[in-house]
């Protein structure tokens, strides 16, 4: 037998049948009465409404046949579906399409066949109706109208099946969604209403019934006046008729319960508009004493807080979880020259925008405490970049806030001015390591050098150098040193140093008259004298002194490490004694430490 192949929109046609949620359903007298109908009017022993689904053929009603379905690969209405056409059949065995059919061979022994196919609105096939012989017998036009004409009723009894079926699934829906509405609603702790446009009542919640102690029974059909009472109606009889006008209303009481309590209301008038008119209004009166008890204390938290954060002398600013700031303090204002219009809801990022002493922005450092992501307030300063381009010090600490979850809410941060502060430490810095005269490194940071040159040396298997240079004319000039030359010579010596030295090296002055240059590194001890013999040589150009060209002597001493195998002070012991040696051989004259 050939198998009827399926159609290409199989799975819509599949789909929909099922809408009609008919398969497997008992049998109905009007469907058989159909097929009983079909029987008489074309003489045939069987008649089927068969409706055929992805795998079977299932039949709704059948005259002549018990069975209520067979495979679909063996259902000549499978044919019809797969065409979407009616199918007749004269005979059988004559067809090669159906000839070996076990529906042929076998039981019920179909020699004919007729069949019209039962199309959903949407045109898919959803089976056939059809008419079998078990005799060859010639079919004709006639007898395909027929079955037309039933098919067509067929059709209508599926319709009207399927809409009583979806009728009956919607209203025990709505009954259901009804019931959960009511309990819902008589769950909440809000009075709900509603009011017609006679003002007379069409339903209420239990909390309505139980507020003013009358069953629902009674409250139903009553004027709101009789409900309420004359002073509250009047009191909200302009609601009322905004509400009636289509204006819904939000407004507050304080309202007597029936125990005598005093309640604070919110009442809301929501009007019910159908059509351009207004049919009623509902009703929703909420008790908002609590919140209005919480939200006085938490104004007067607020006043509080805000006249405590005015008063102090710290800049503070607050921020959300998204990072926008949500205030800064009259102190927080002066600091970032923003006012509280022009900083709330901007990026914390931006209003302090923040950059450390060594270059880097400290955003990271924000986002990470708006993050929750900071152990708790540390201290920390940086410059702050004001919006008119110019940069203040300051001191800030940050705290992450935290909501009642333990998820992350915003961040407070407190900052000061510690310009001054700062200043005047790098002044302190400057005056412990610098020599107040020239500026050069003083005693104390030259050796601190030193020590340093020595730990790099020692990692790297490298050497330095010392020069100890002293400057003969303080011992030779004829003039006072009251009249400030001395002071004007020093000068000029540590300007000419510092042209002359690498920027590795360090220049730095120890006495009135001697200096000392750390050379770091250097190669070796030969490389070590030719650097200081070259610097001999500079510093033996004329110096520039009080607006005069003036001819200086040096003396120099040399000591290299670690040659000269000592550290600290006795490497620099060992560079004066060398330089001592140079001065007793003459003016401008190099020595190096022979041990």
């Amino acid at each position: 037998m050939q198998v009827a192949a399926k159609p290409a929109d199989e799975a819509a046609r599949l789909a929909a049948l099922a809408r009609y949620h008919i398969l497997d359903t008992a049998e109905e007298p009007a469907f058989d009465a159909l097929v009983e109908l079909a029987a008489r009017l074309l003489n045939v022993p069987l008649v089927f409404i068969s409706l055929v689904d992805a795998d079977r053929q299932w039949f709704k009603a059948h005259h002549g046949a018990l069975t209520r379905e067979t495979p679909r690969d063996t259902a000549f209405c499978a044919h019809v579906v797969h065409d979407n056409a009616p199918l007749l059949v004269p005979d059988t065995l004559a067809d090669p399409r159906f000839a070996d059919s076990p529906l042929v061979l076998g039981p019920p022994h179909v020699r004919a066949y007729a069949g019209v196919p039962l199309r959903s609105p949407e045109g898919y096939p959803l089976g056939a109706l059809c008419a079998m012989d078990v005799v060859p017998r010639p079919l004709d036009e006639d007898t395909l109208r027929q079955l037309e004409l039933l098919a067509g009723q067929v059709l209508q009894l599926l319709t009207l099946r399927r809409r009583t079926v979806e009728y009956e699934q919607a209203e025990t829906e709505r009954t259901r969604l009804t019931a959960e509405l009511r309990m819902v609603l008589d769950h909440m702790p809000a009075l709900i209403g509603y009011w017609d446009r006679d003002l007379r009542n069409r339903h209420a919640n239990q909390a309505y019934y139980d507020w003013f102690g009358i069953p629902p029974e009674s409250l139903r059909g009553q004027h709101i006046r009789d409900v309420v009472g004359e002073p509250m109606y009047r009191a909200n009889l302009p609601h009322i008729e905004a509400a009636l006008r289509g204006e819904a209303q939000v407004f507050y009481r304080d309202v007597v319960s029936l125990d005598g309590k005093v309640v604070y209301s919110q009442a809301s008038y929501v009007p019910d508009v159908r059509d351009g008119e207004v049919q009623g209004f509902f009703v929703m009166f909420t008790d908002i004493t609590a919140r209005r008890t919480a939200e006085n204390a938490l104004y007067a938290e607020k006043e509080a807080a805000r006249t405590t954060l005015g008063a102090i002398t710290e800049a503070v600013l607050t921020a959300d979880a998204a990072g926008r700031v949500v205030y800064l303090n009259p102190v927080a204002e002066a600091l970032t020259r923003l006012s509280q219009a022009e900083a709330i809801g901007q990026p914390l990022v931006a209003v302090l925008a923040l950059r450390a002493f060594s270059g880097e922005l400290e955003a990271d450092h924000l986002r990470a405490a708006i993050a929750g992501q900071n152990a708790g307030p540390h201290k920390r300063a940086a410059w702050l970049l004001r919006r008119d381009g110019s940069q203040l010090a300051v001191e800030y600490s940050l705290s992450s806030l935290h909501d009642s979850a333990g998820l992350p809410s915003g961040v407070v941060v407190v900052a000061h001015d510690v310009s001054e502060a700062r200043a005047l430490a790098i002044r302190m810095a400057r005056l412990a390591h610098q020599d107040a005269l020239t500026g050069l490194p003083n005693r104390l940071l030259l050796l601190d050098r030193m020590e340093q040159a020595v730990e790099d040396a020692r990692r790297d298997n490298g050497r330095f150098a010392v020069l100890c240079i002293h400057v003969d004319w303080f011992s030779r000039a004829p003039s006072d040193p009251a009249d400030g030359t001395g002071d004007a010579v020093s000068r000029a010596v540590a300007q000419r140093l510092q042209a002359s030295v690498r920027g590795s090296d360090t220049a730095g002055r120890m006495a009135p008259e001697e200096f000392v240059v750390l050379l770091t590194p250097v190669a070796d001890n030969a490389s070590a004298v030719l650097h200081a013999a070259r610097l001999l040589d500079q510093l033996q150009e004329p110096l520039l002194v009080n607006g005069r060209a003036a001819s200086v002597s040096f003396s120099i001493g040399l000591s290299v490490y670690p040659d000269d195998n000592a550290v600290g002070d006795p490497l620099l012991q060992q560079a004066e004694t060398a330089m001592h040696a140079a001065q007793a051989a003459g003016r401008n004259c190099l020595r190096v430490f022979a041990g």
